[in-house]
């Protein structure tokens, strides 16, 4: 049986280094792991070390045959032609509009550009490595009076409801009707649109990105959406976002390149084996959809490219997609965020002609809460329907 202390990973000397590099691309530190260690990796020494899973079987393991074995790890423009404008945080502001529309209503929606603004400095820091969250840490200050300012306003919109006794029929006013105390209602309000705007736009970021410079591929996704829609600009309905096969493949591609969340963590609240590796009860565990969705052995030799058609072709095995999670934790917003792409994608198609400023510029990732594109989405409007 193969001891704890035998676990694989890089040594005292090298570790700091991966950790410097983990701060804006823990994907390509992930990948770079598997890959000159195995399915297990450890890093660190003592309390502070975490072991890392990868591939299928860990993620099976992790998100489906043992999911009570692991806790969650301590951690969470307009566009007129002629114009250019970064499709990134166009993205984001809409995707966030959205997202506390569907959620907490119209009288909150009204405040979505607000909130993101107080909320940005807390959503930079939590995009940190754990070891740099931490009270006295630049930027932990702006941090704490973001998510003050966001309190502010959820409070004032609590406030609002309780007094007029109108709860609303949406998820806020849902969670007013439950035992839940202001403060716990404002975490879950918070905490919800955080994370359904940061991963989502990012996504669809990486989507268009990948659509727009990948020789055929807008064509390909216009065609598509033309022979359901036809060419008068319709707006699709749930029908017809079922009824779009190559939308479907080029967001389903995206997500396997760039998944949401590049890591995972969970902590092992129980003694396992993995690869014939002892793991210890109160181990923190890292499983990566990044590194997964990148594995030869799993989707053939030309893993790097885009390549929607791959989607028509054969089924991934079980547990090699993971953009949102497994059954029994998968995240609760994959639905909408499914929906919120699909969307962008038919209405950019139909009503726009975009092209990149820069199409051969190299676009790394960068991120830890959400794998962003560094540098943005900068295109040029040719047109506008």
């Amino acid at each position: 049986m193969t001891g704890v202390a035998r676990l694989p990973g890089p040594g005292l000397l090298a570790t700091p280094r991966v950790t410097i590099d983990s701060m804006r691309r823990p994907h390509l530190v992930a990948n770079d792991l598997f890959r000159r260690y195995g399915p297990v990796v450890r890093l660190g020494r003592g309390s502070s070390s975490v072991l890392m899973l990868f591939g299928p079987e860990a993620n099976a393991l992790i998100l489906s045959e043992r999911p009570d074995s692991f806790t969650w790890h301590d951690a969470m423009a307009i566009l007129e032609p002629g114009s250019v404008v970064d499709l990134h945080p166009l993205l984001r502001r809409t995707v966030r509009r959205i997202v506390v529309r569907v959620l907490f209503g119209d009288s909150l929606a009204e405040r979505a550009d607000a909130l993101g603004d107080v909320l940005e400095p807390a959503m930079r820091y939590i995009d940190r490595i754990p070891q740099l969250q931490f009270r006295g840490a630049p930027g932990s200050g702006a941090a704490r009076r973001a998510r003050r300012a966001a309190d502010a306003l959820v409070d004032d919109e609590i406030g609002r409801r309780r007094g007029s006794g109108q709860l609303g029929g949406d998820v806020l006013g849902m969670l007013l009707a439950t035992d839940l105390s202001d403060a716990e209602l404002r975490d879950q309000v918070v905490s919800l649109i955080a994370a359904g705007y940061d991963t989502t736009s990012a996504a669809g970021a990486w989507t268009l990105l990948a659509l727009l410079r990948t020789p055929g591929e807008w064509h390909r996704v216009r065609g598509d959406v033309h022979q359901r829609l036809g060419t008068s600009g319709r707006v699709p309905d749930a029908d017809d976002l079922r009824n779009l096969p190559y939308v479907s493949a080029a967001v389903n591609e995206a997500l396997r390149l760039w998944p949401p969340g590049s890591l995972s963590g969970r902590r092992a609240s129980e003694a396992f084996t993995f690869a014939g590796y002892d793991i210890e009860a109160g181990s923190g565990i890292l499983f990566s959809p990044y590194v997964t969705h990148r594995m030869p052995e799993v989707w053939g030799d030309d893993v790097s490219e885009y390549r929607p058609a791959r989607w028509f072709e054969s089924e991934p095995p079980p547990f090699a997609f993971i953009p949102f999670g497994g059954p029994y934790r998968r995240c609760l917003g994959f639905s909408l965020a499914l929906t919120e792409l699909h969307v962008a994608v038919v209405r950019l198609v139909q009503r726009t002609s975009l092209r990149l400023v820069d199409p051969d510029r190299p676009v790394l990732g960068r991120g830890i809460s959400a794998l962003v594109p560094e540098g943005g989405v900068p295109v040029a409007v040719d047109e506008v329907r």
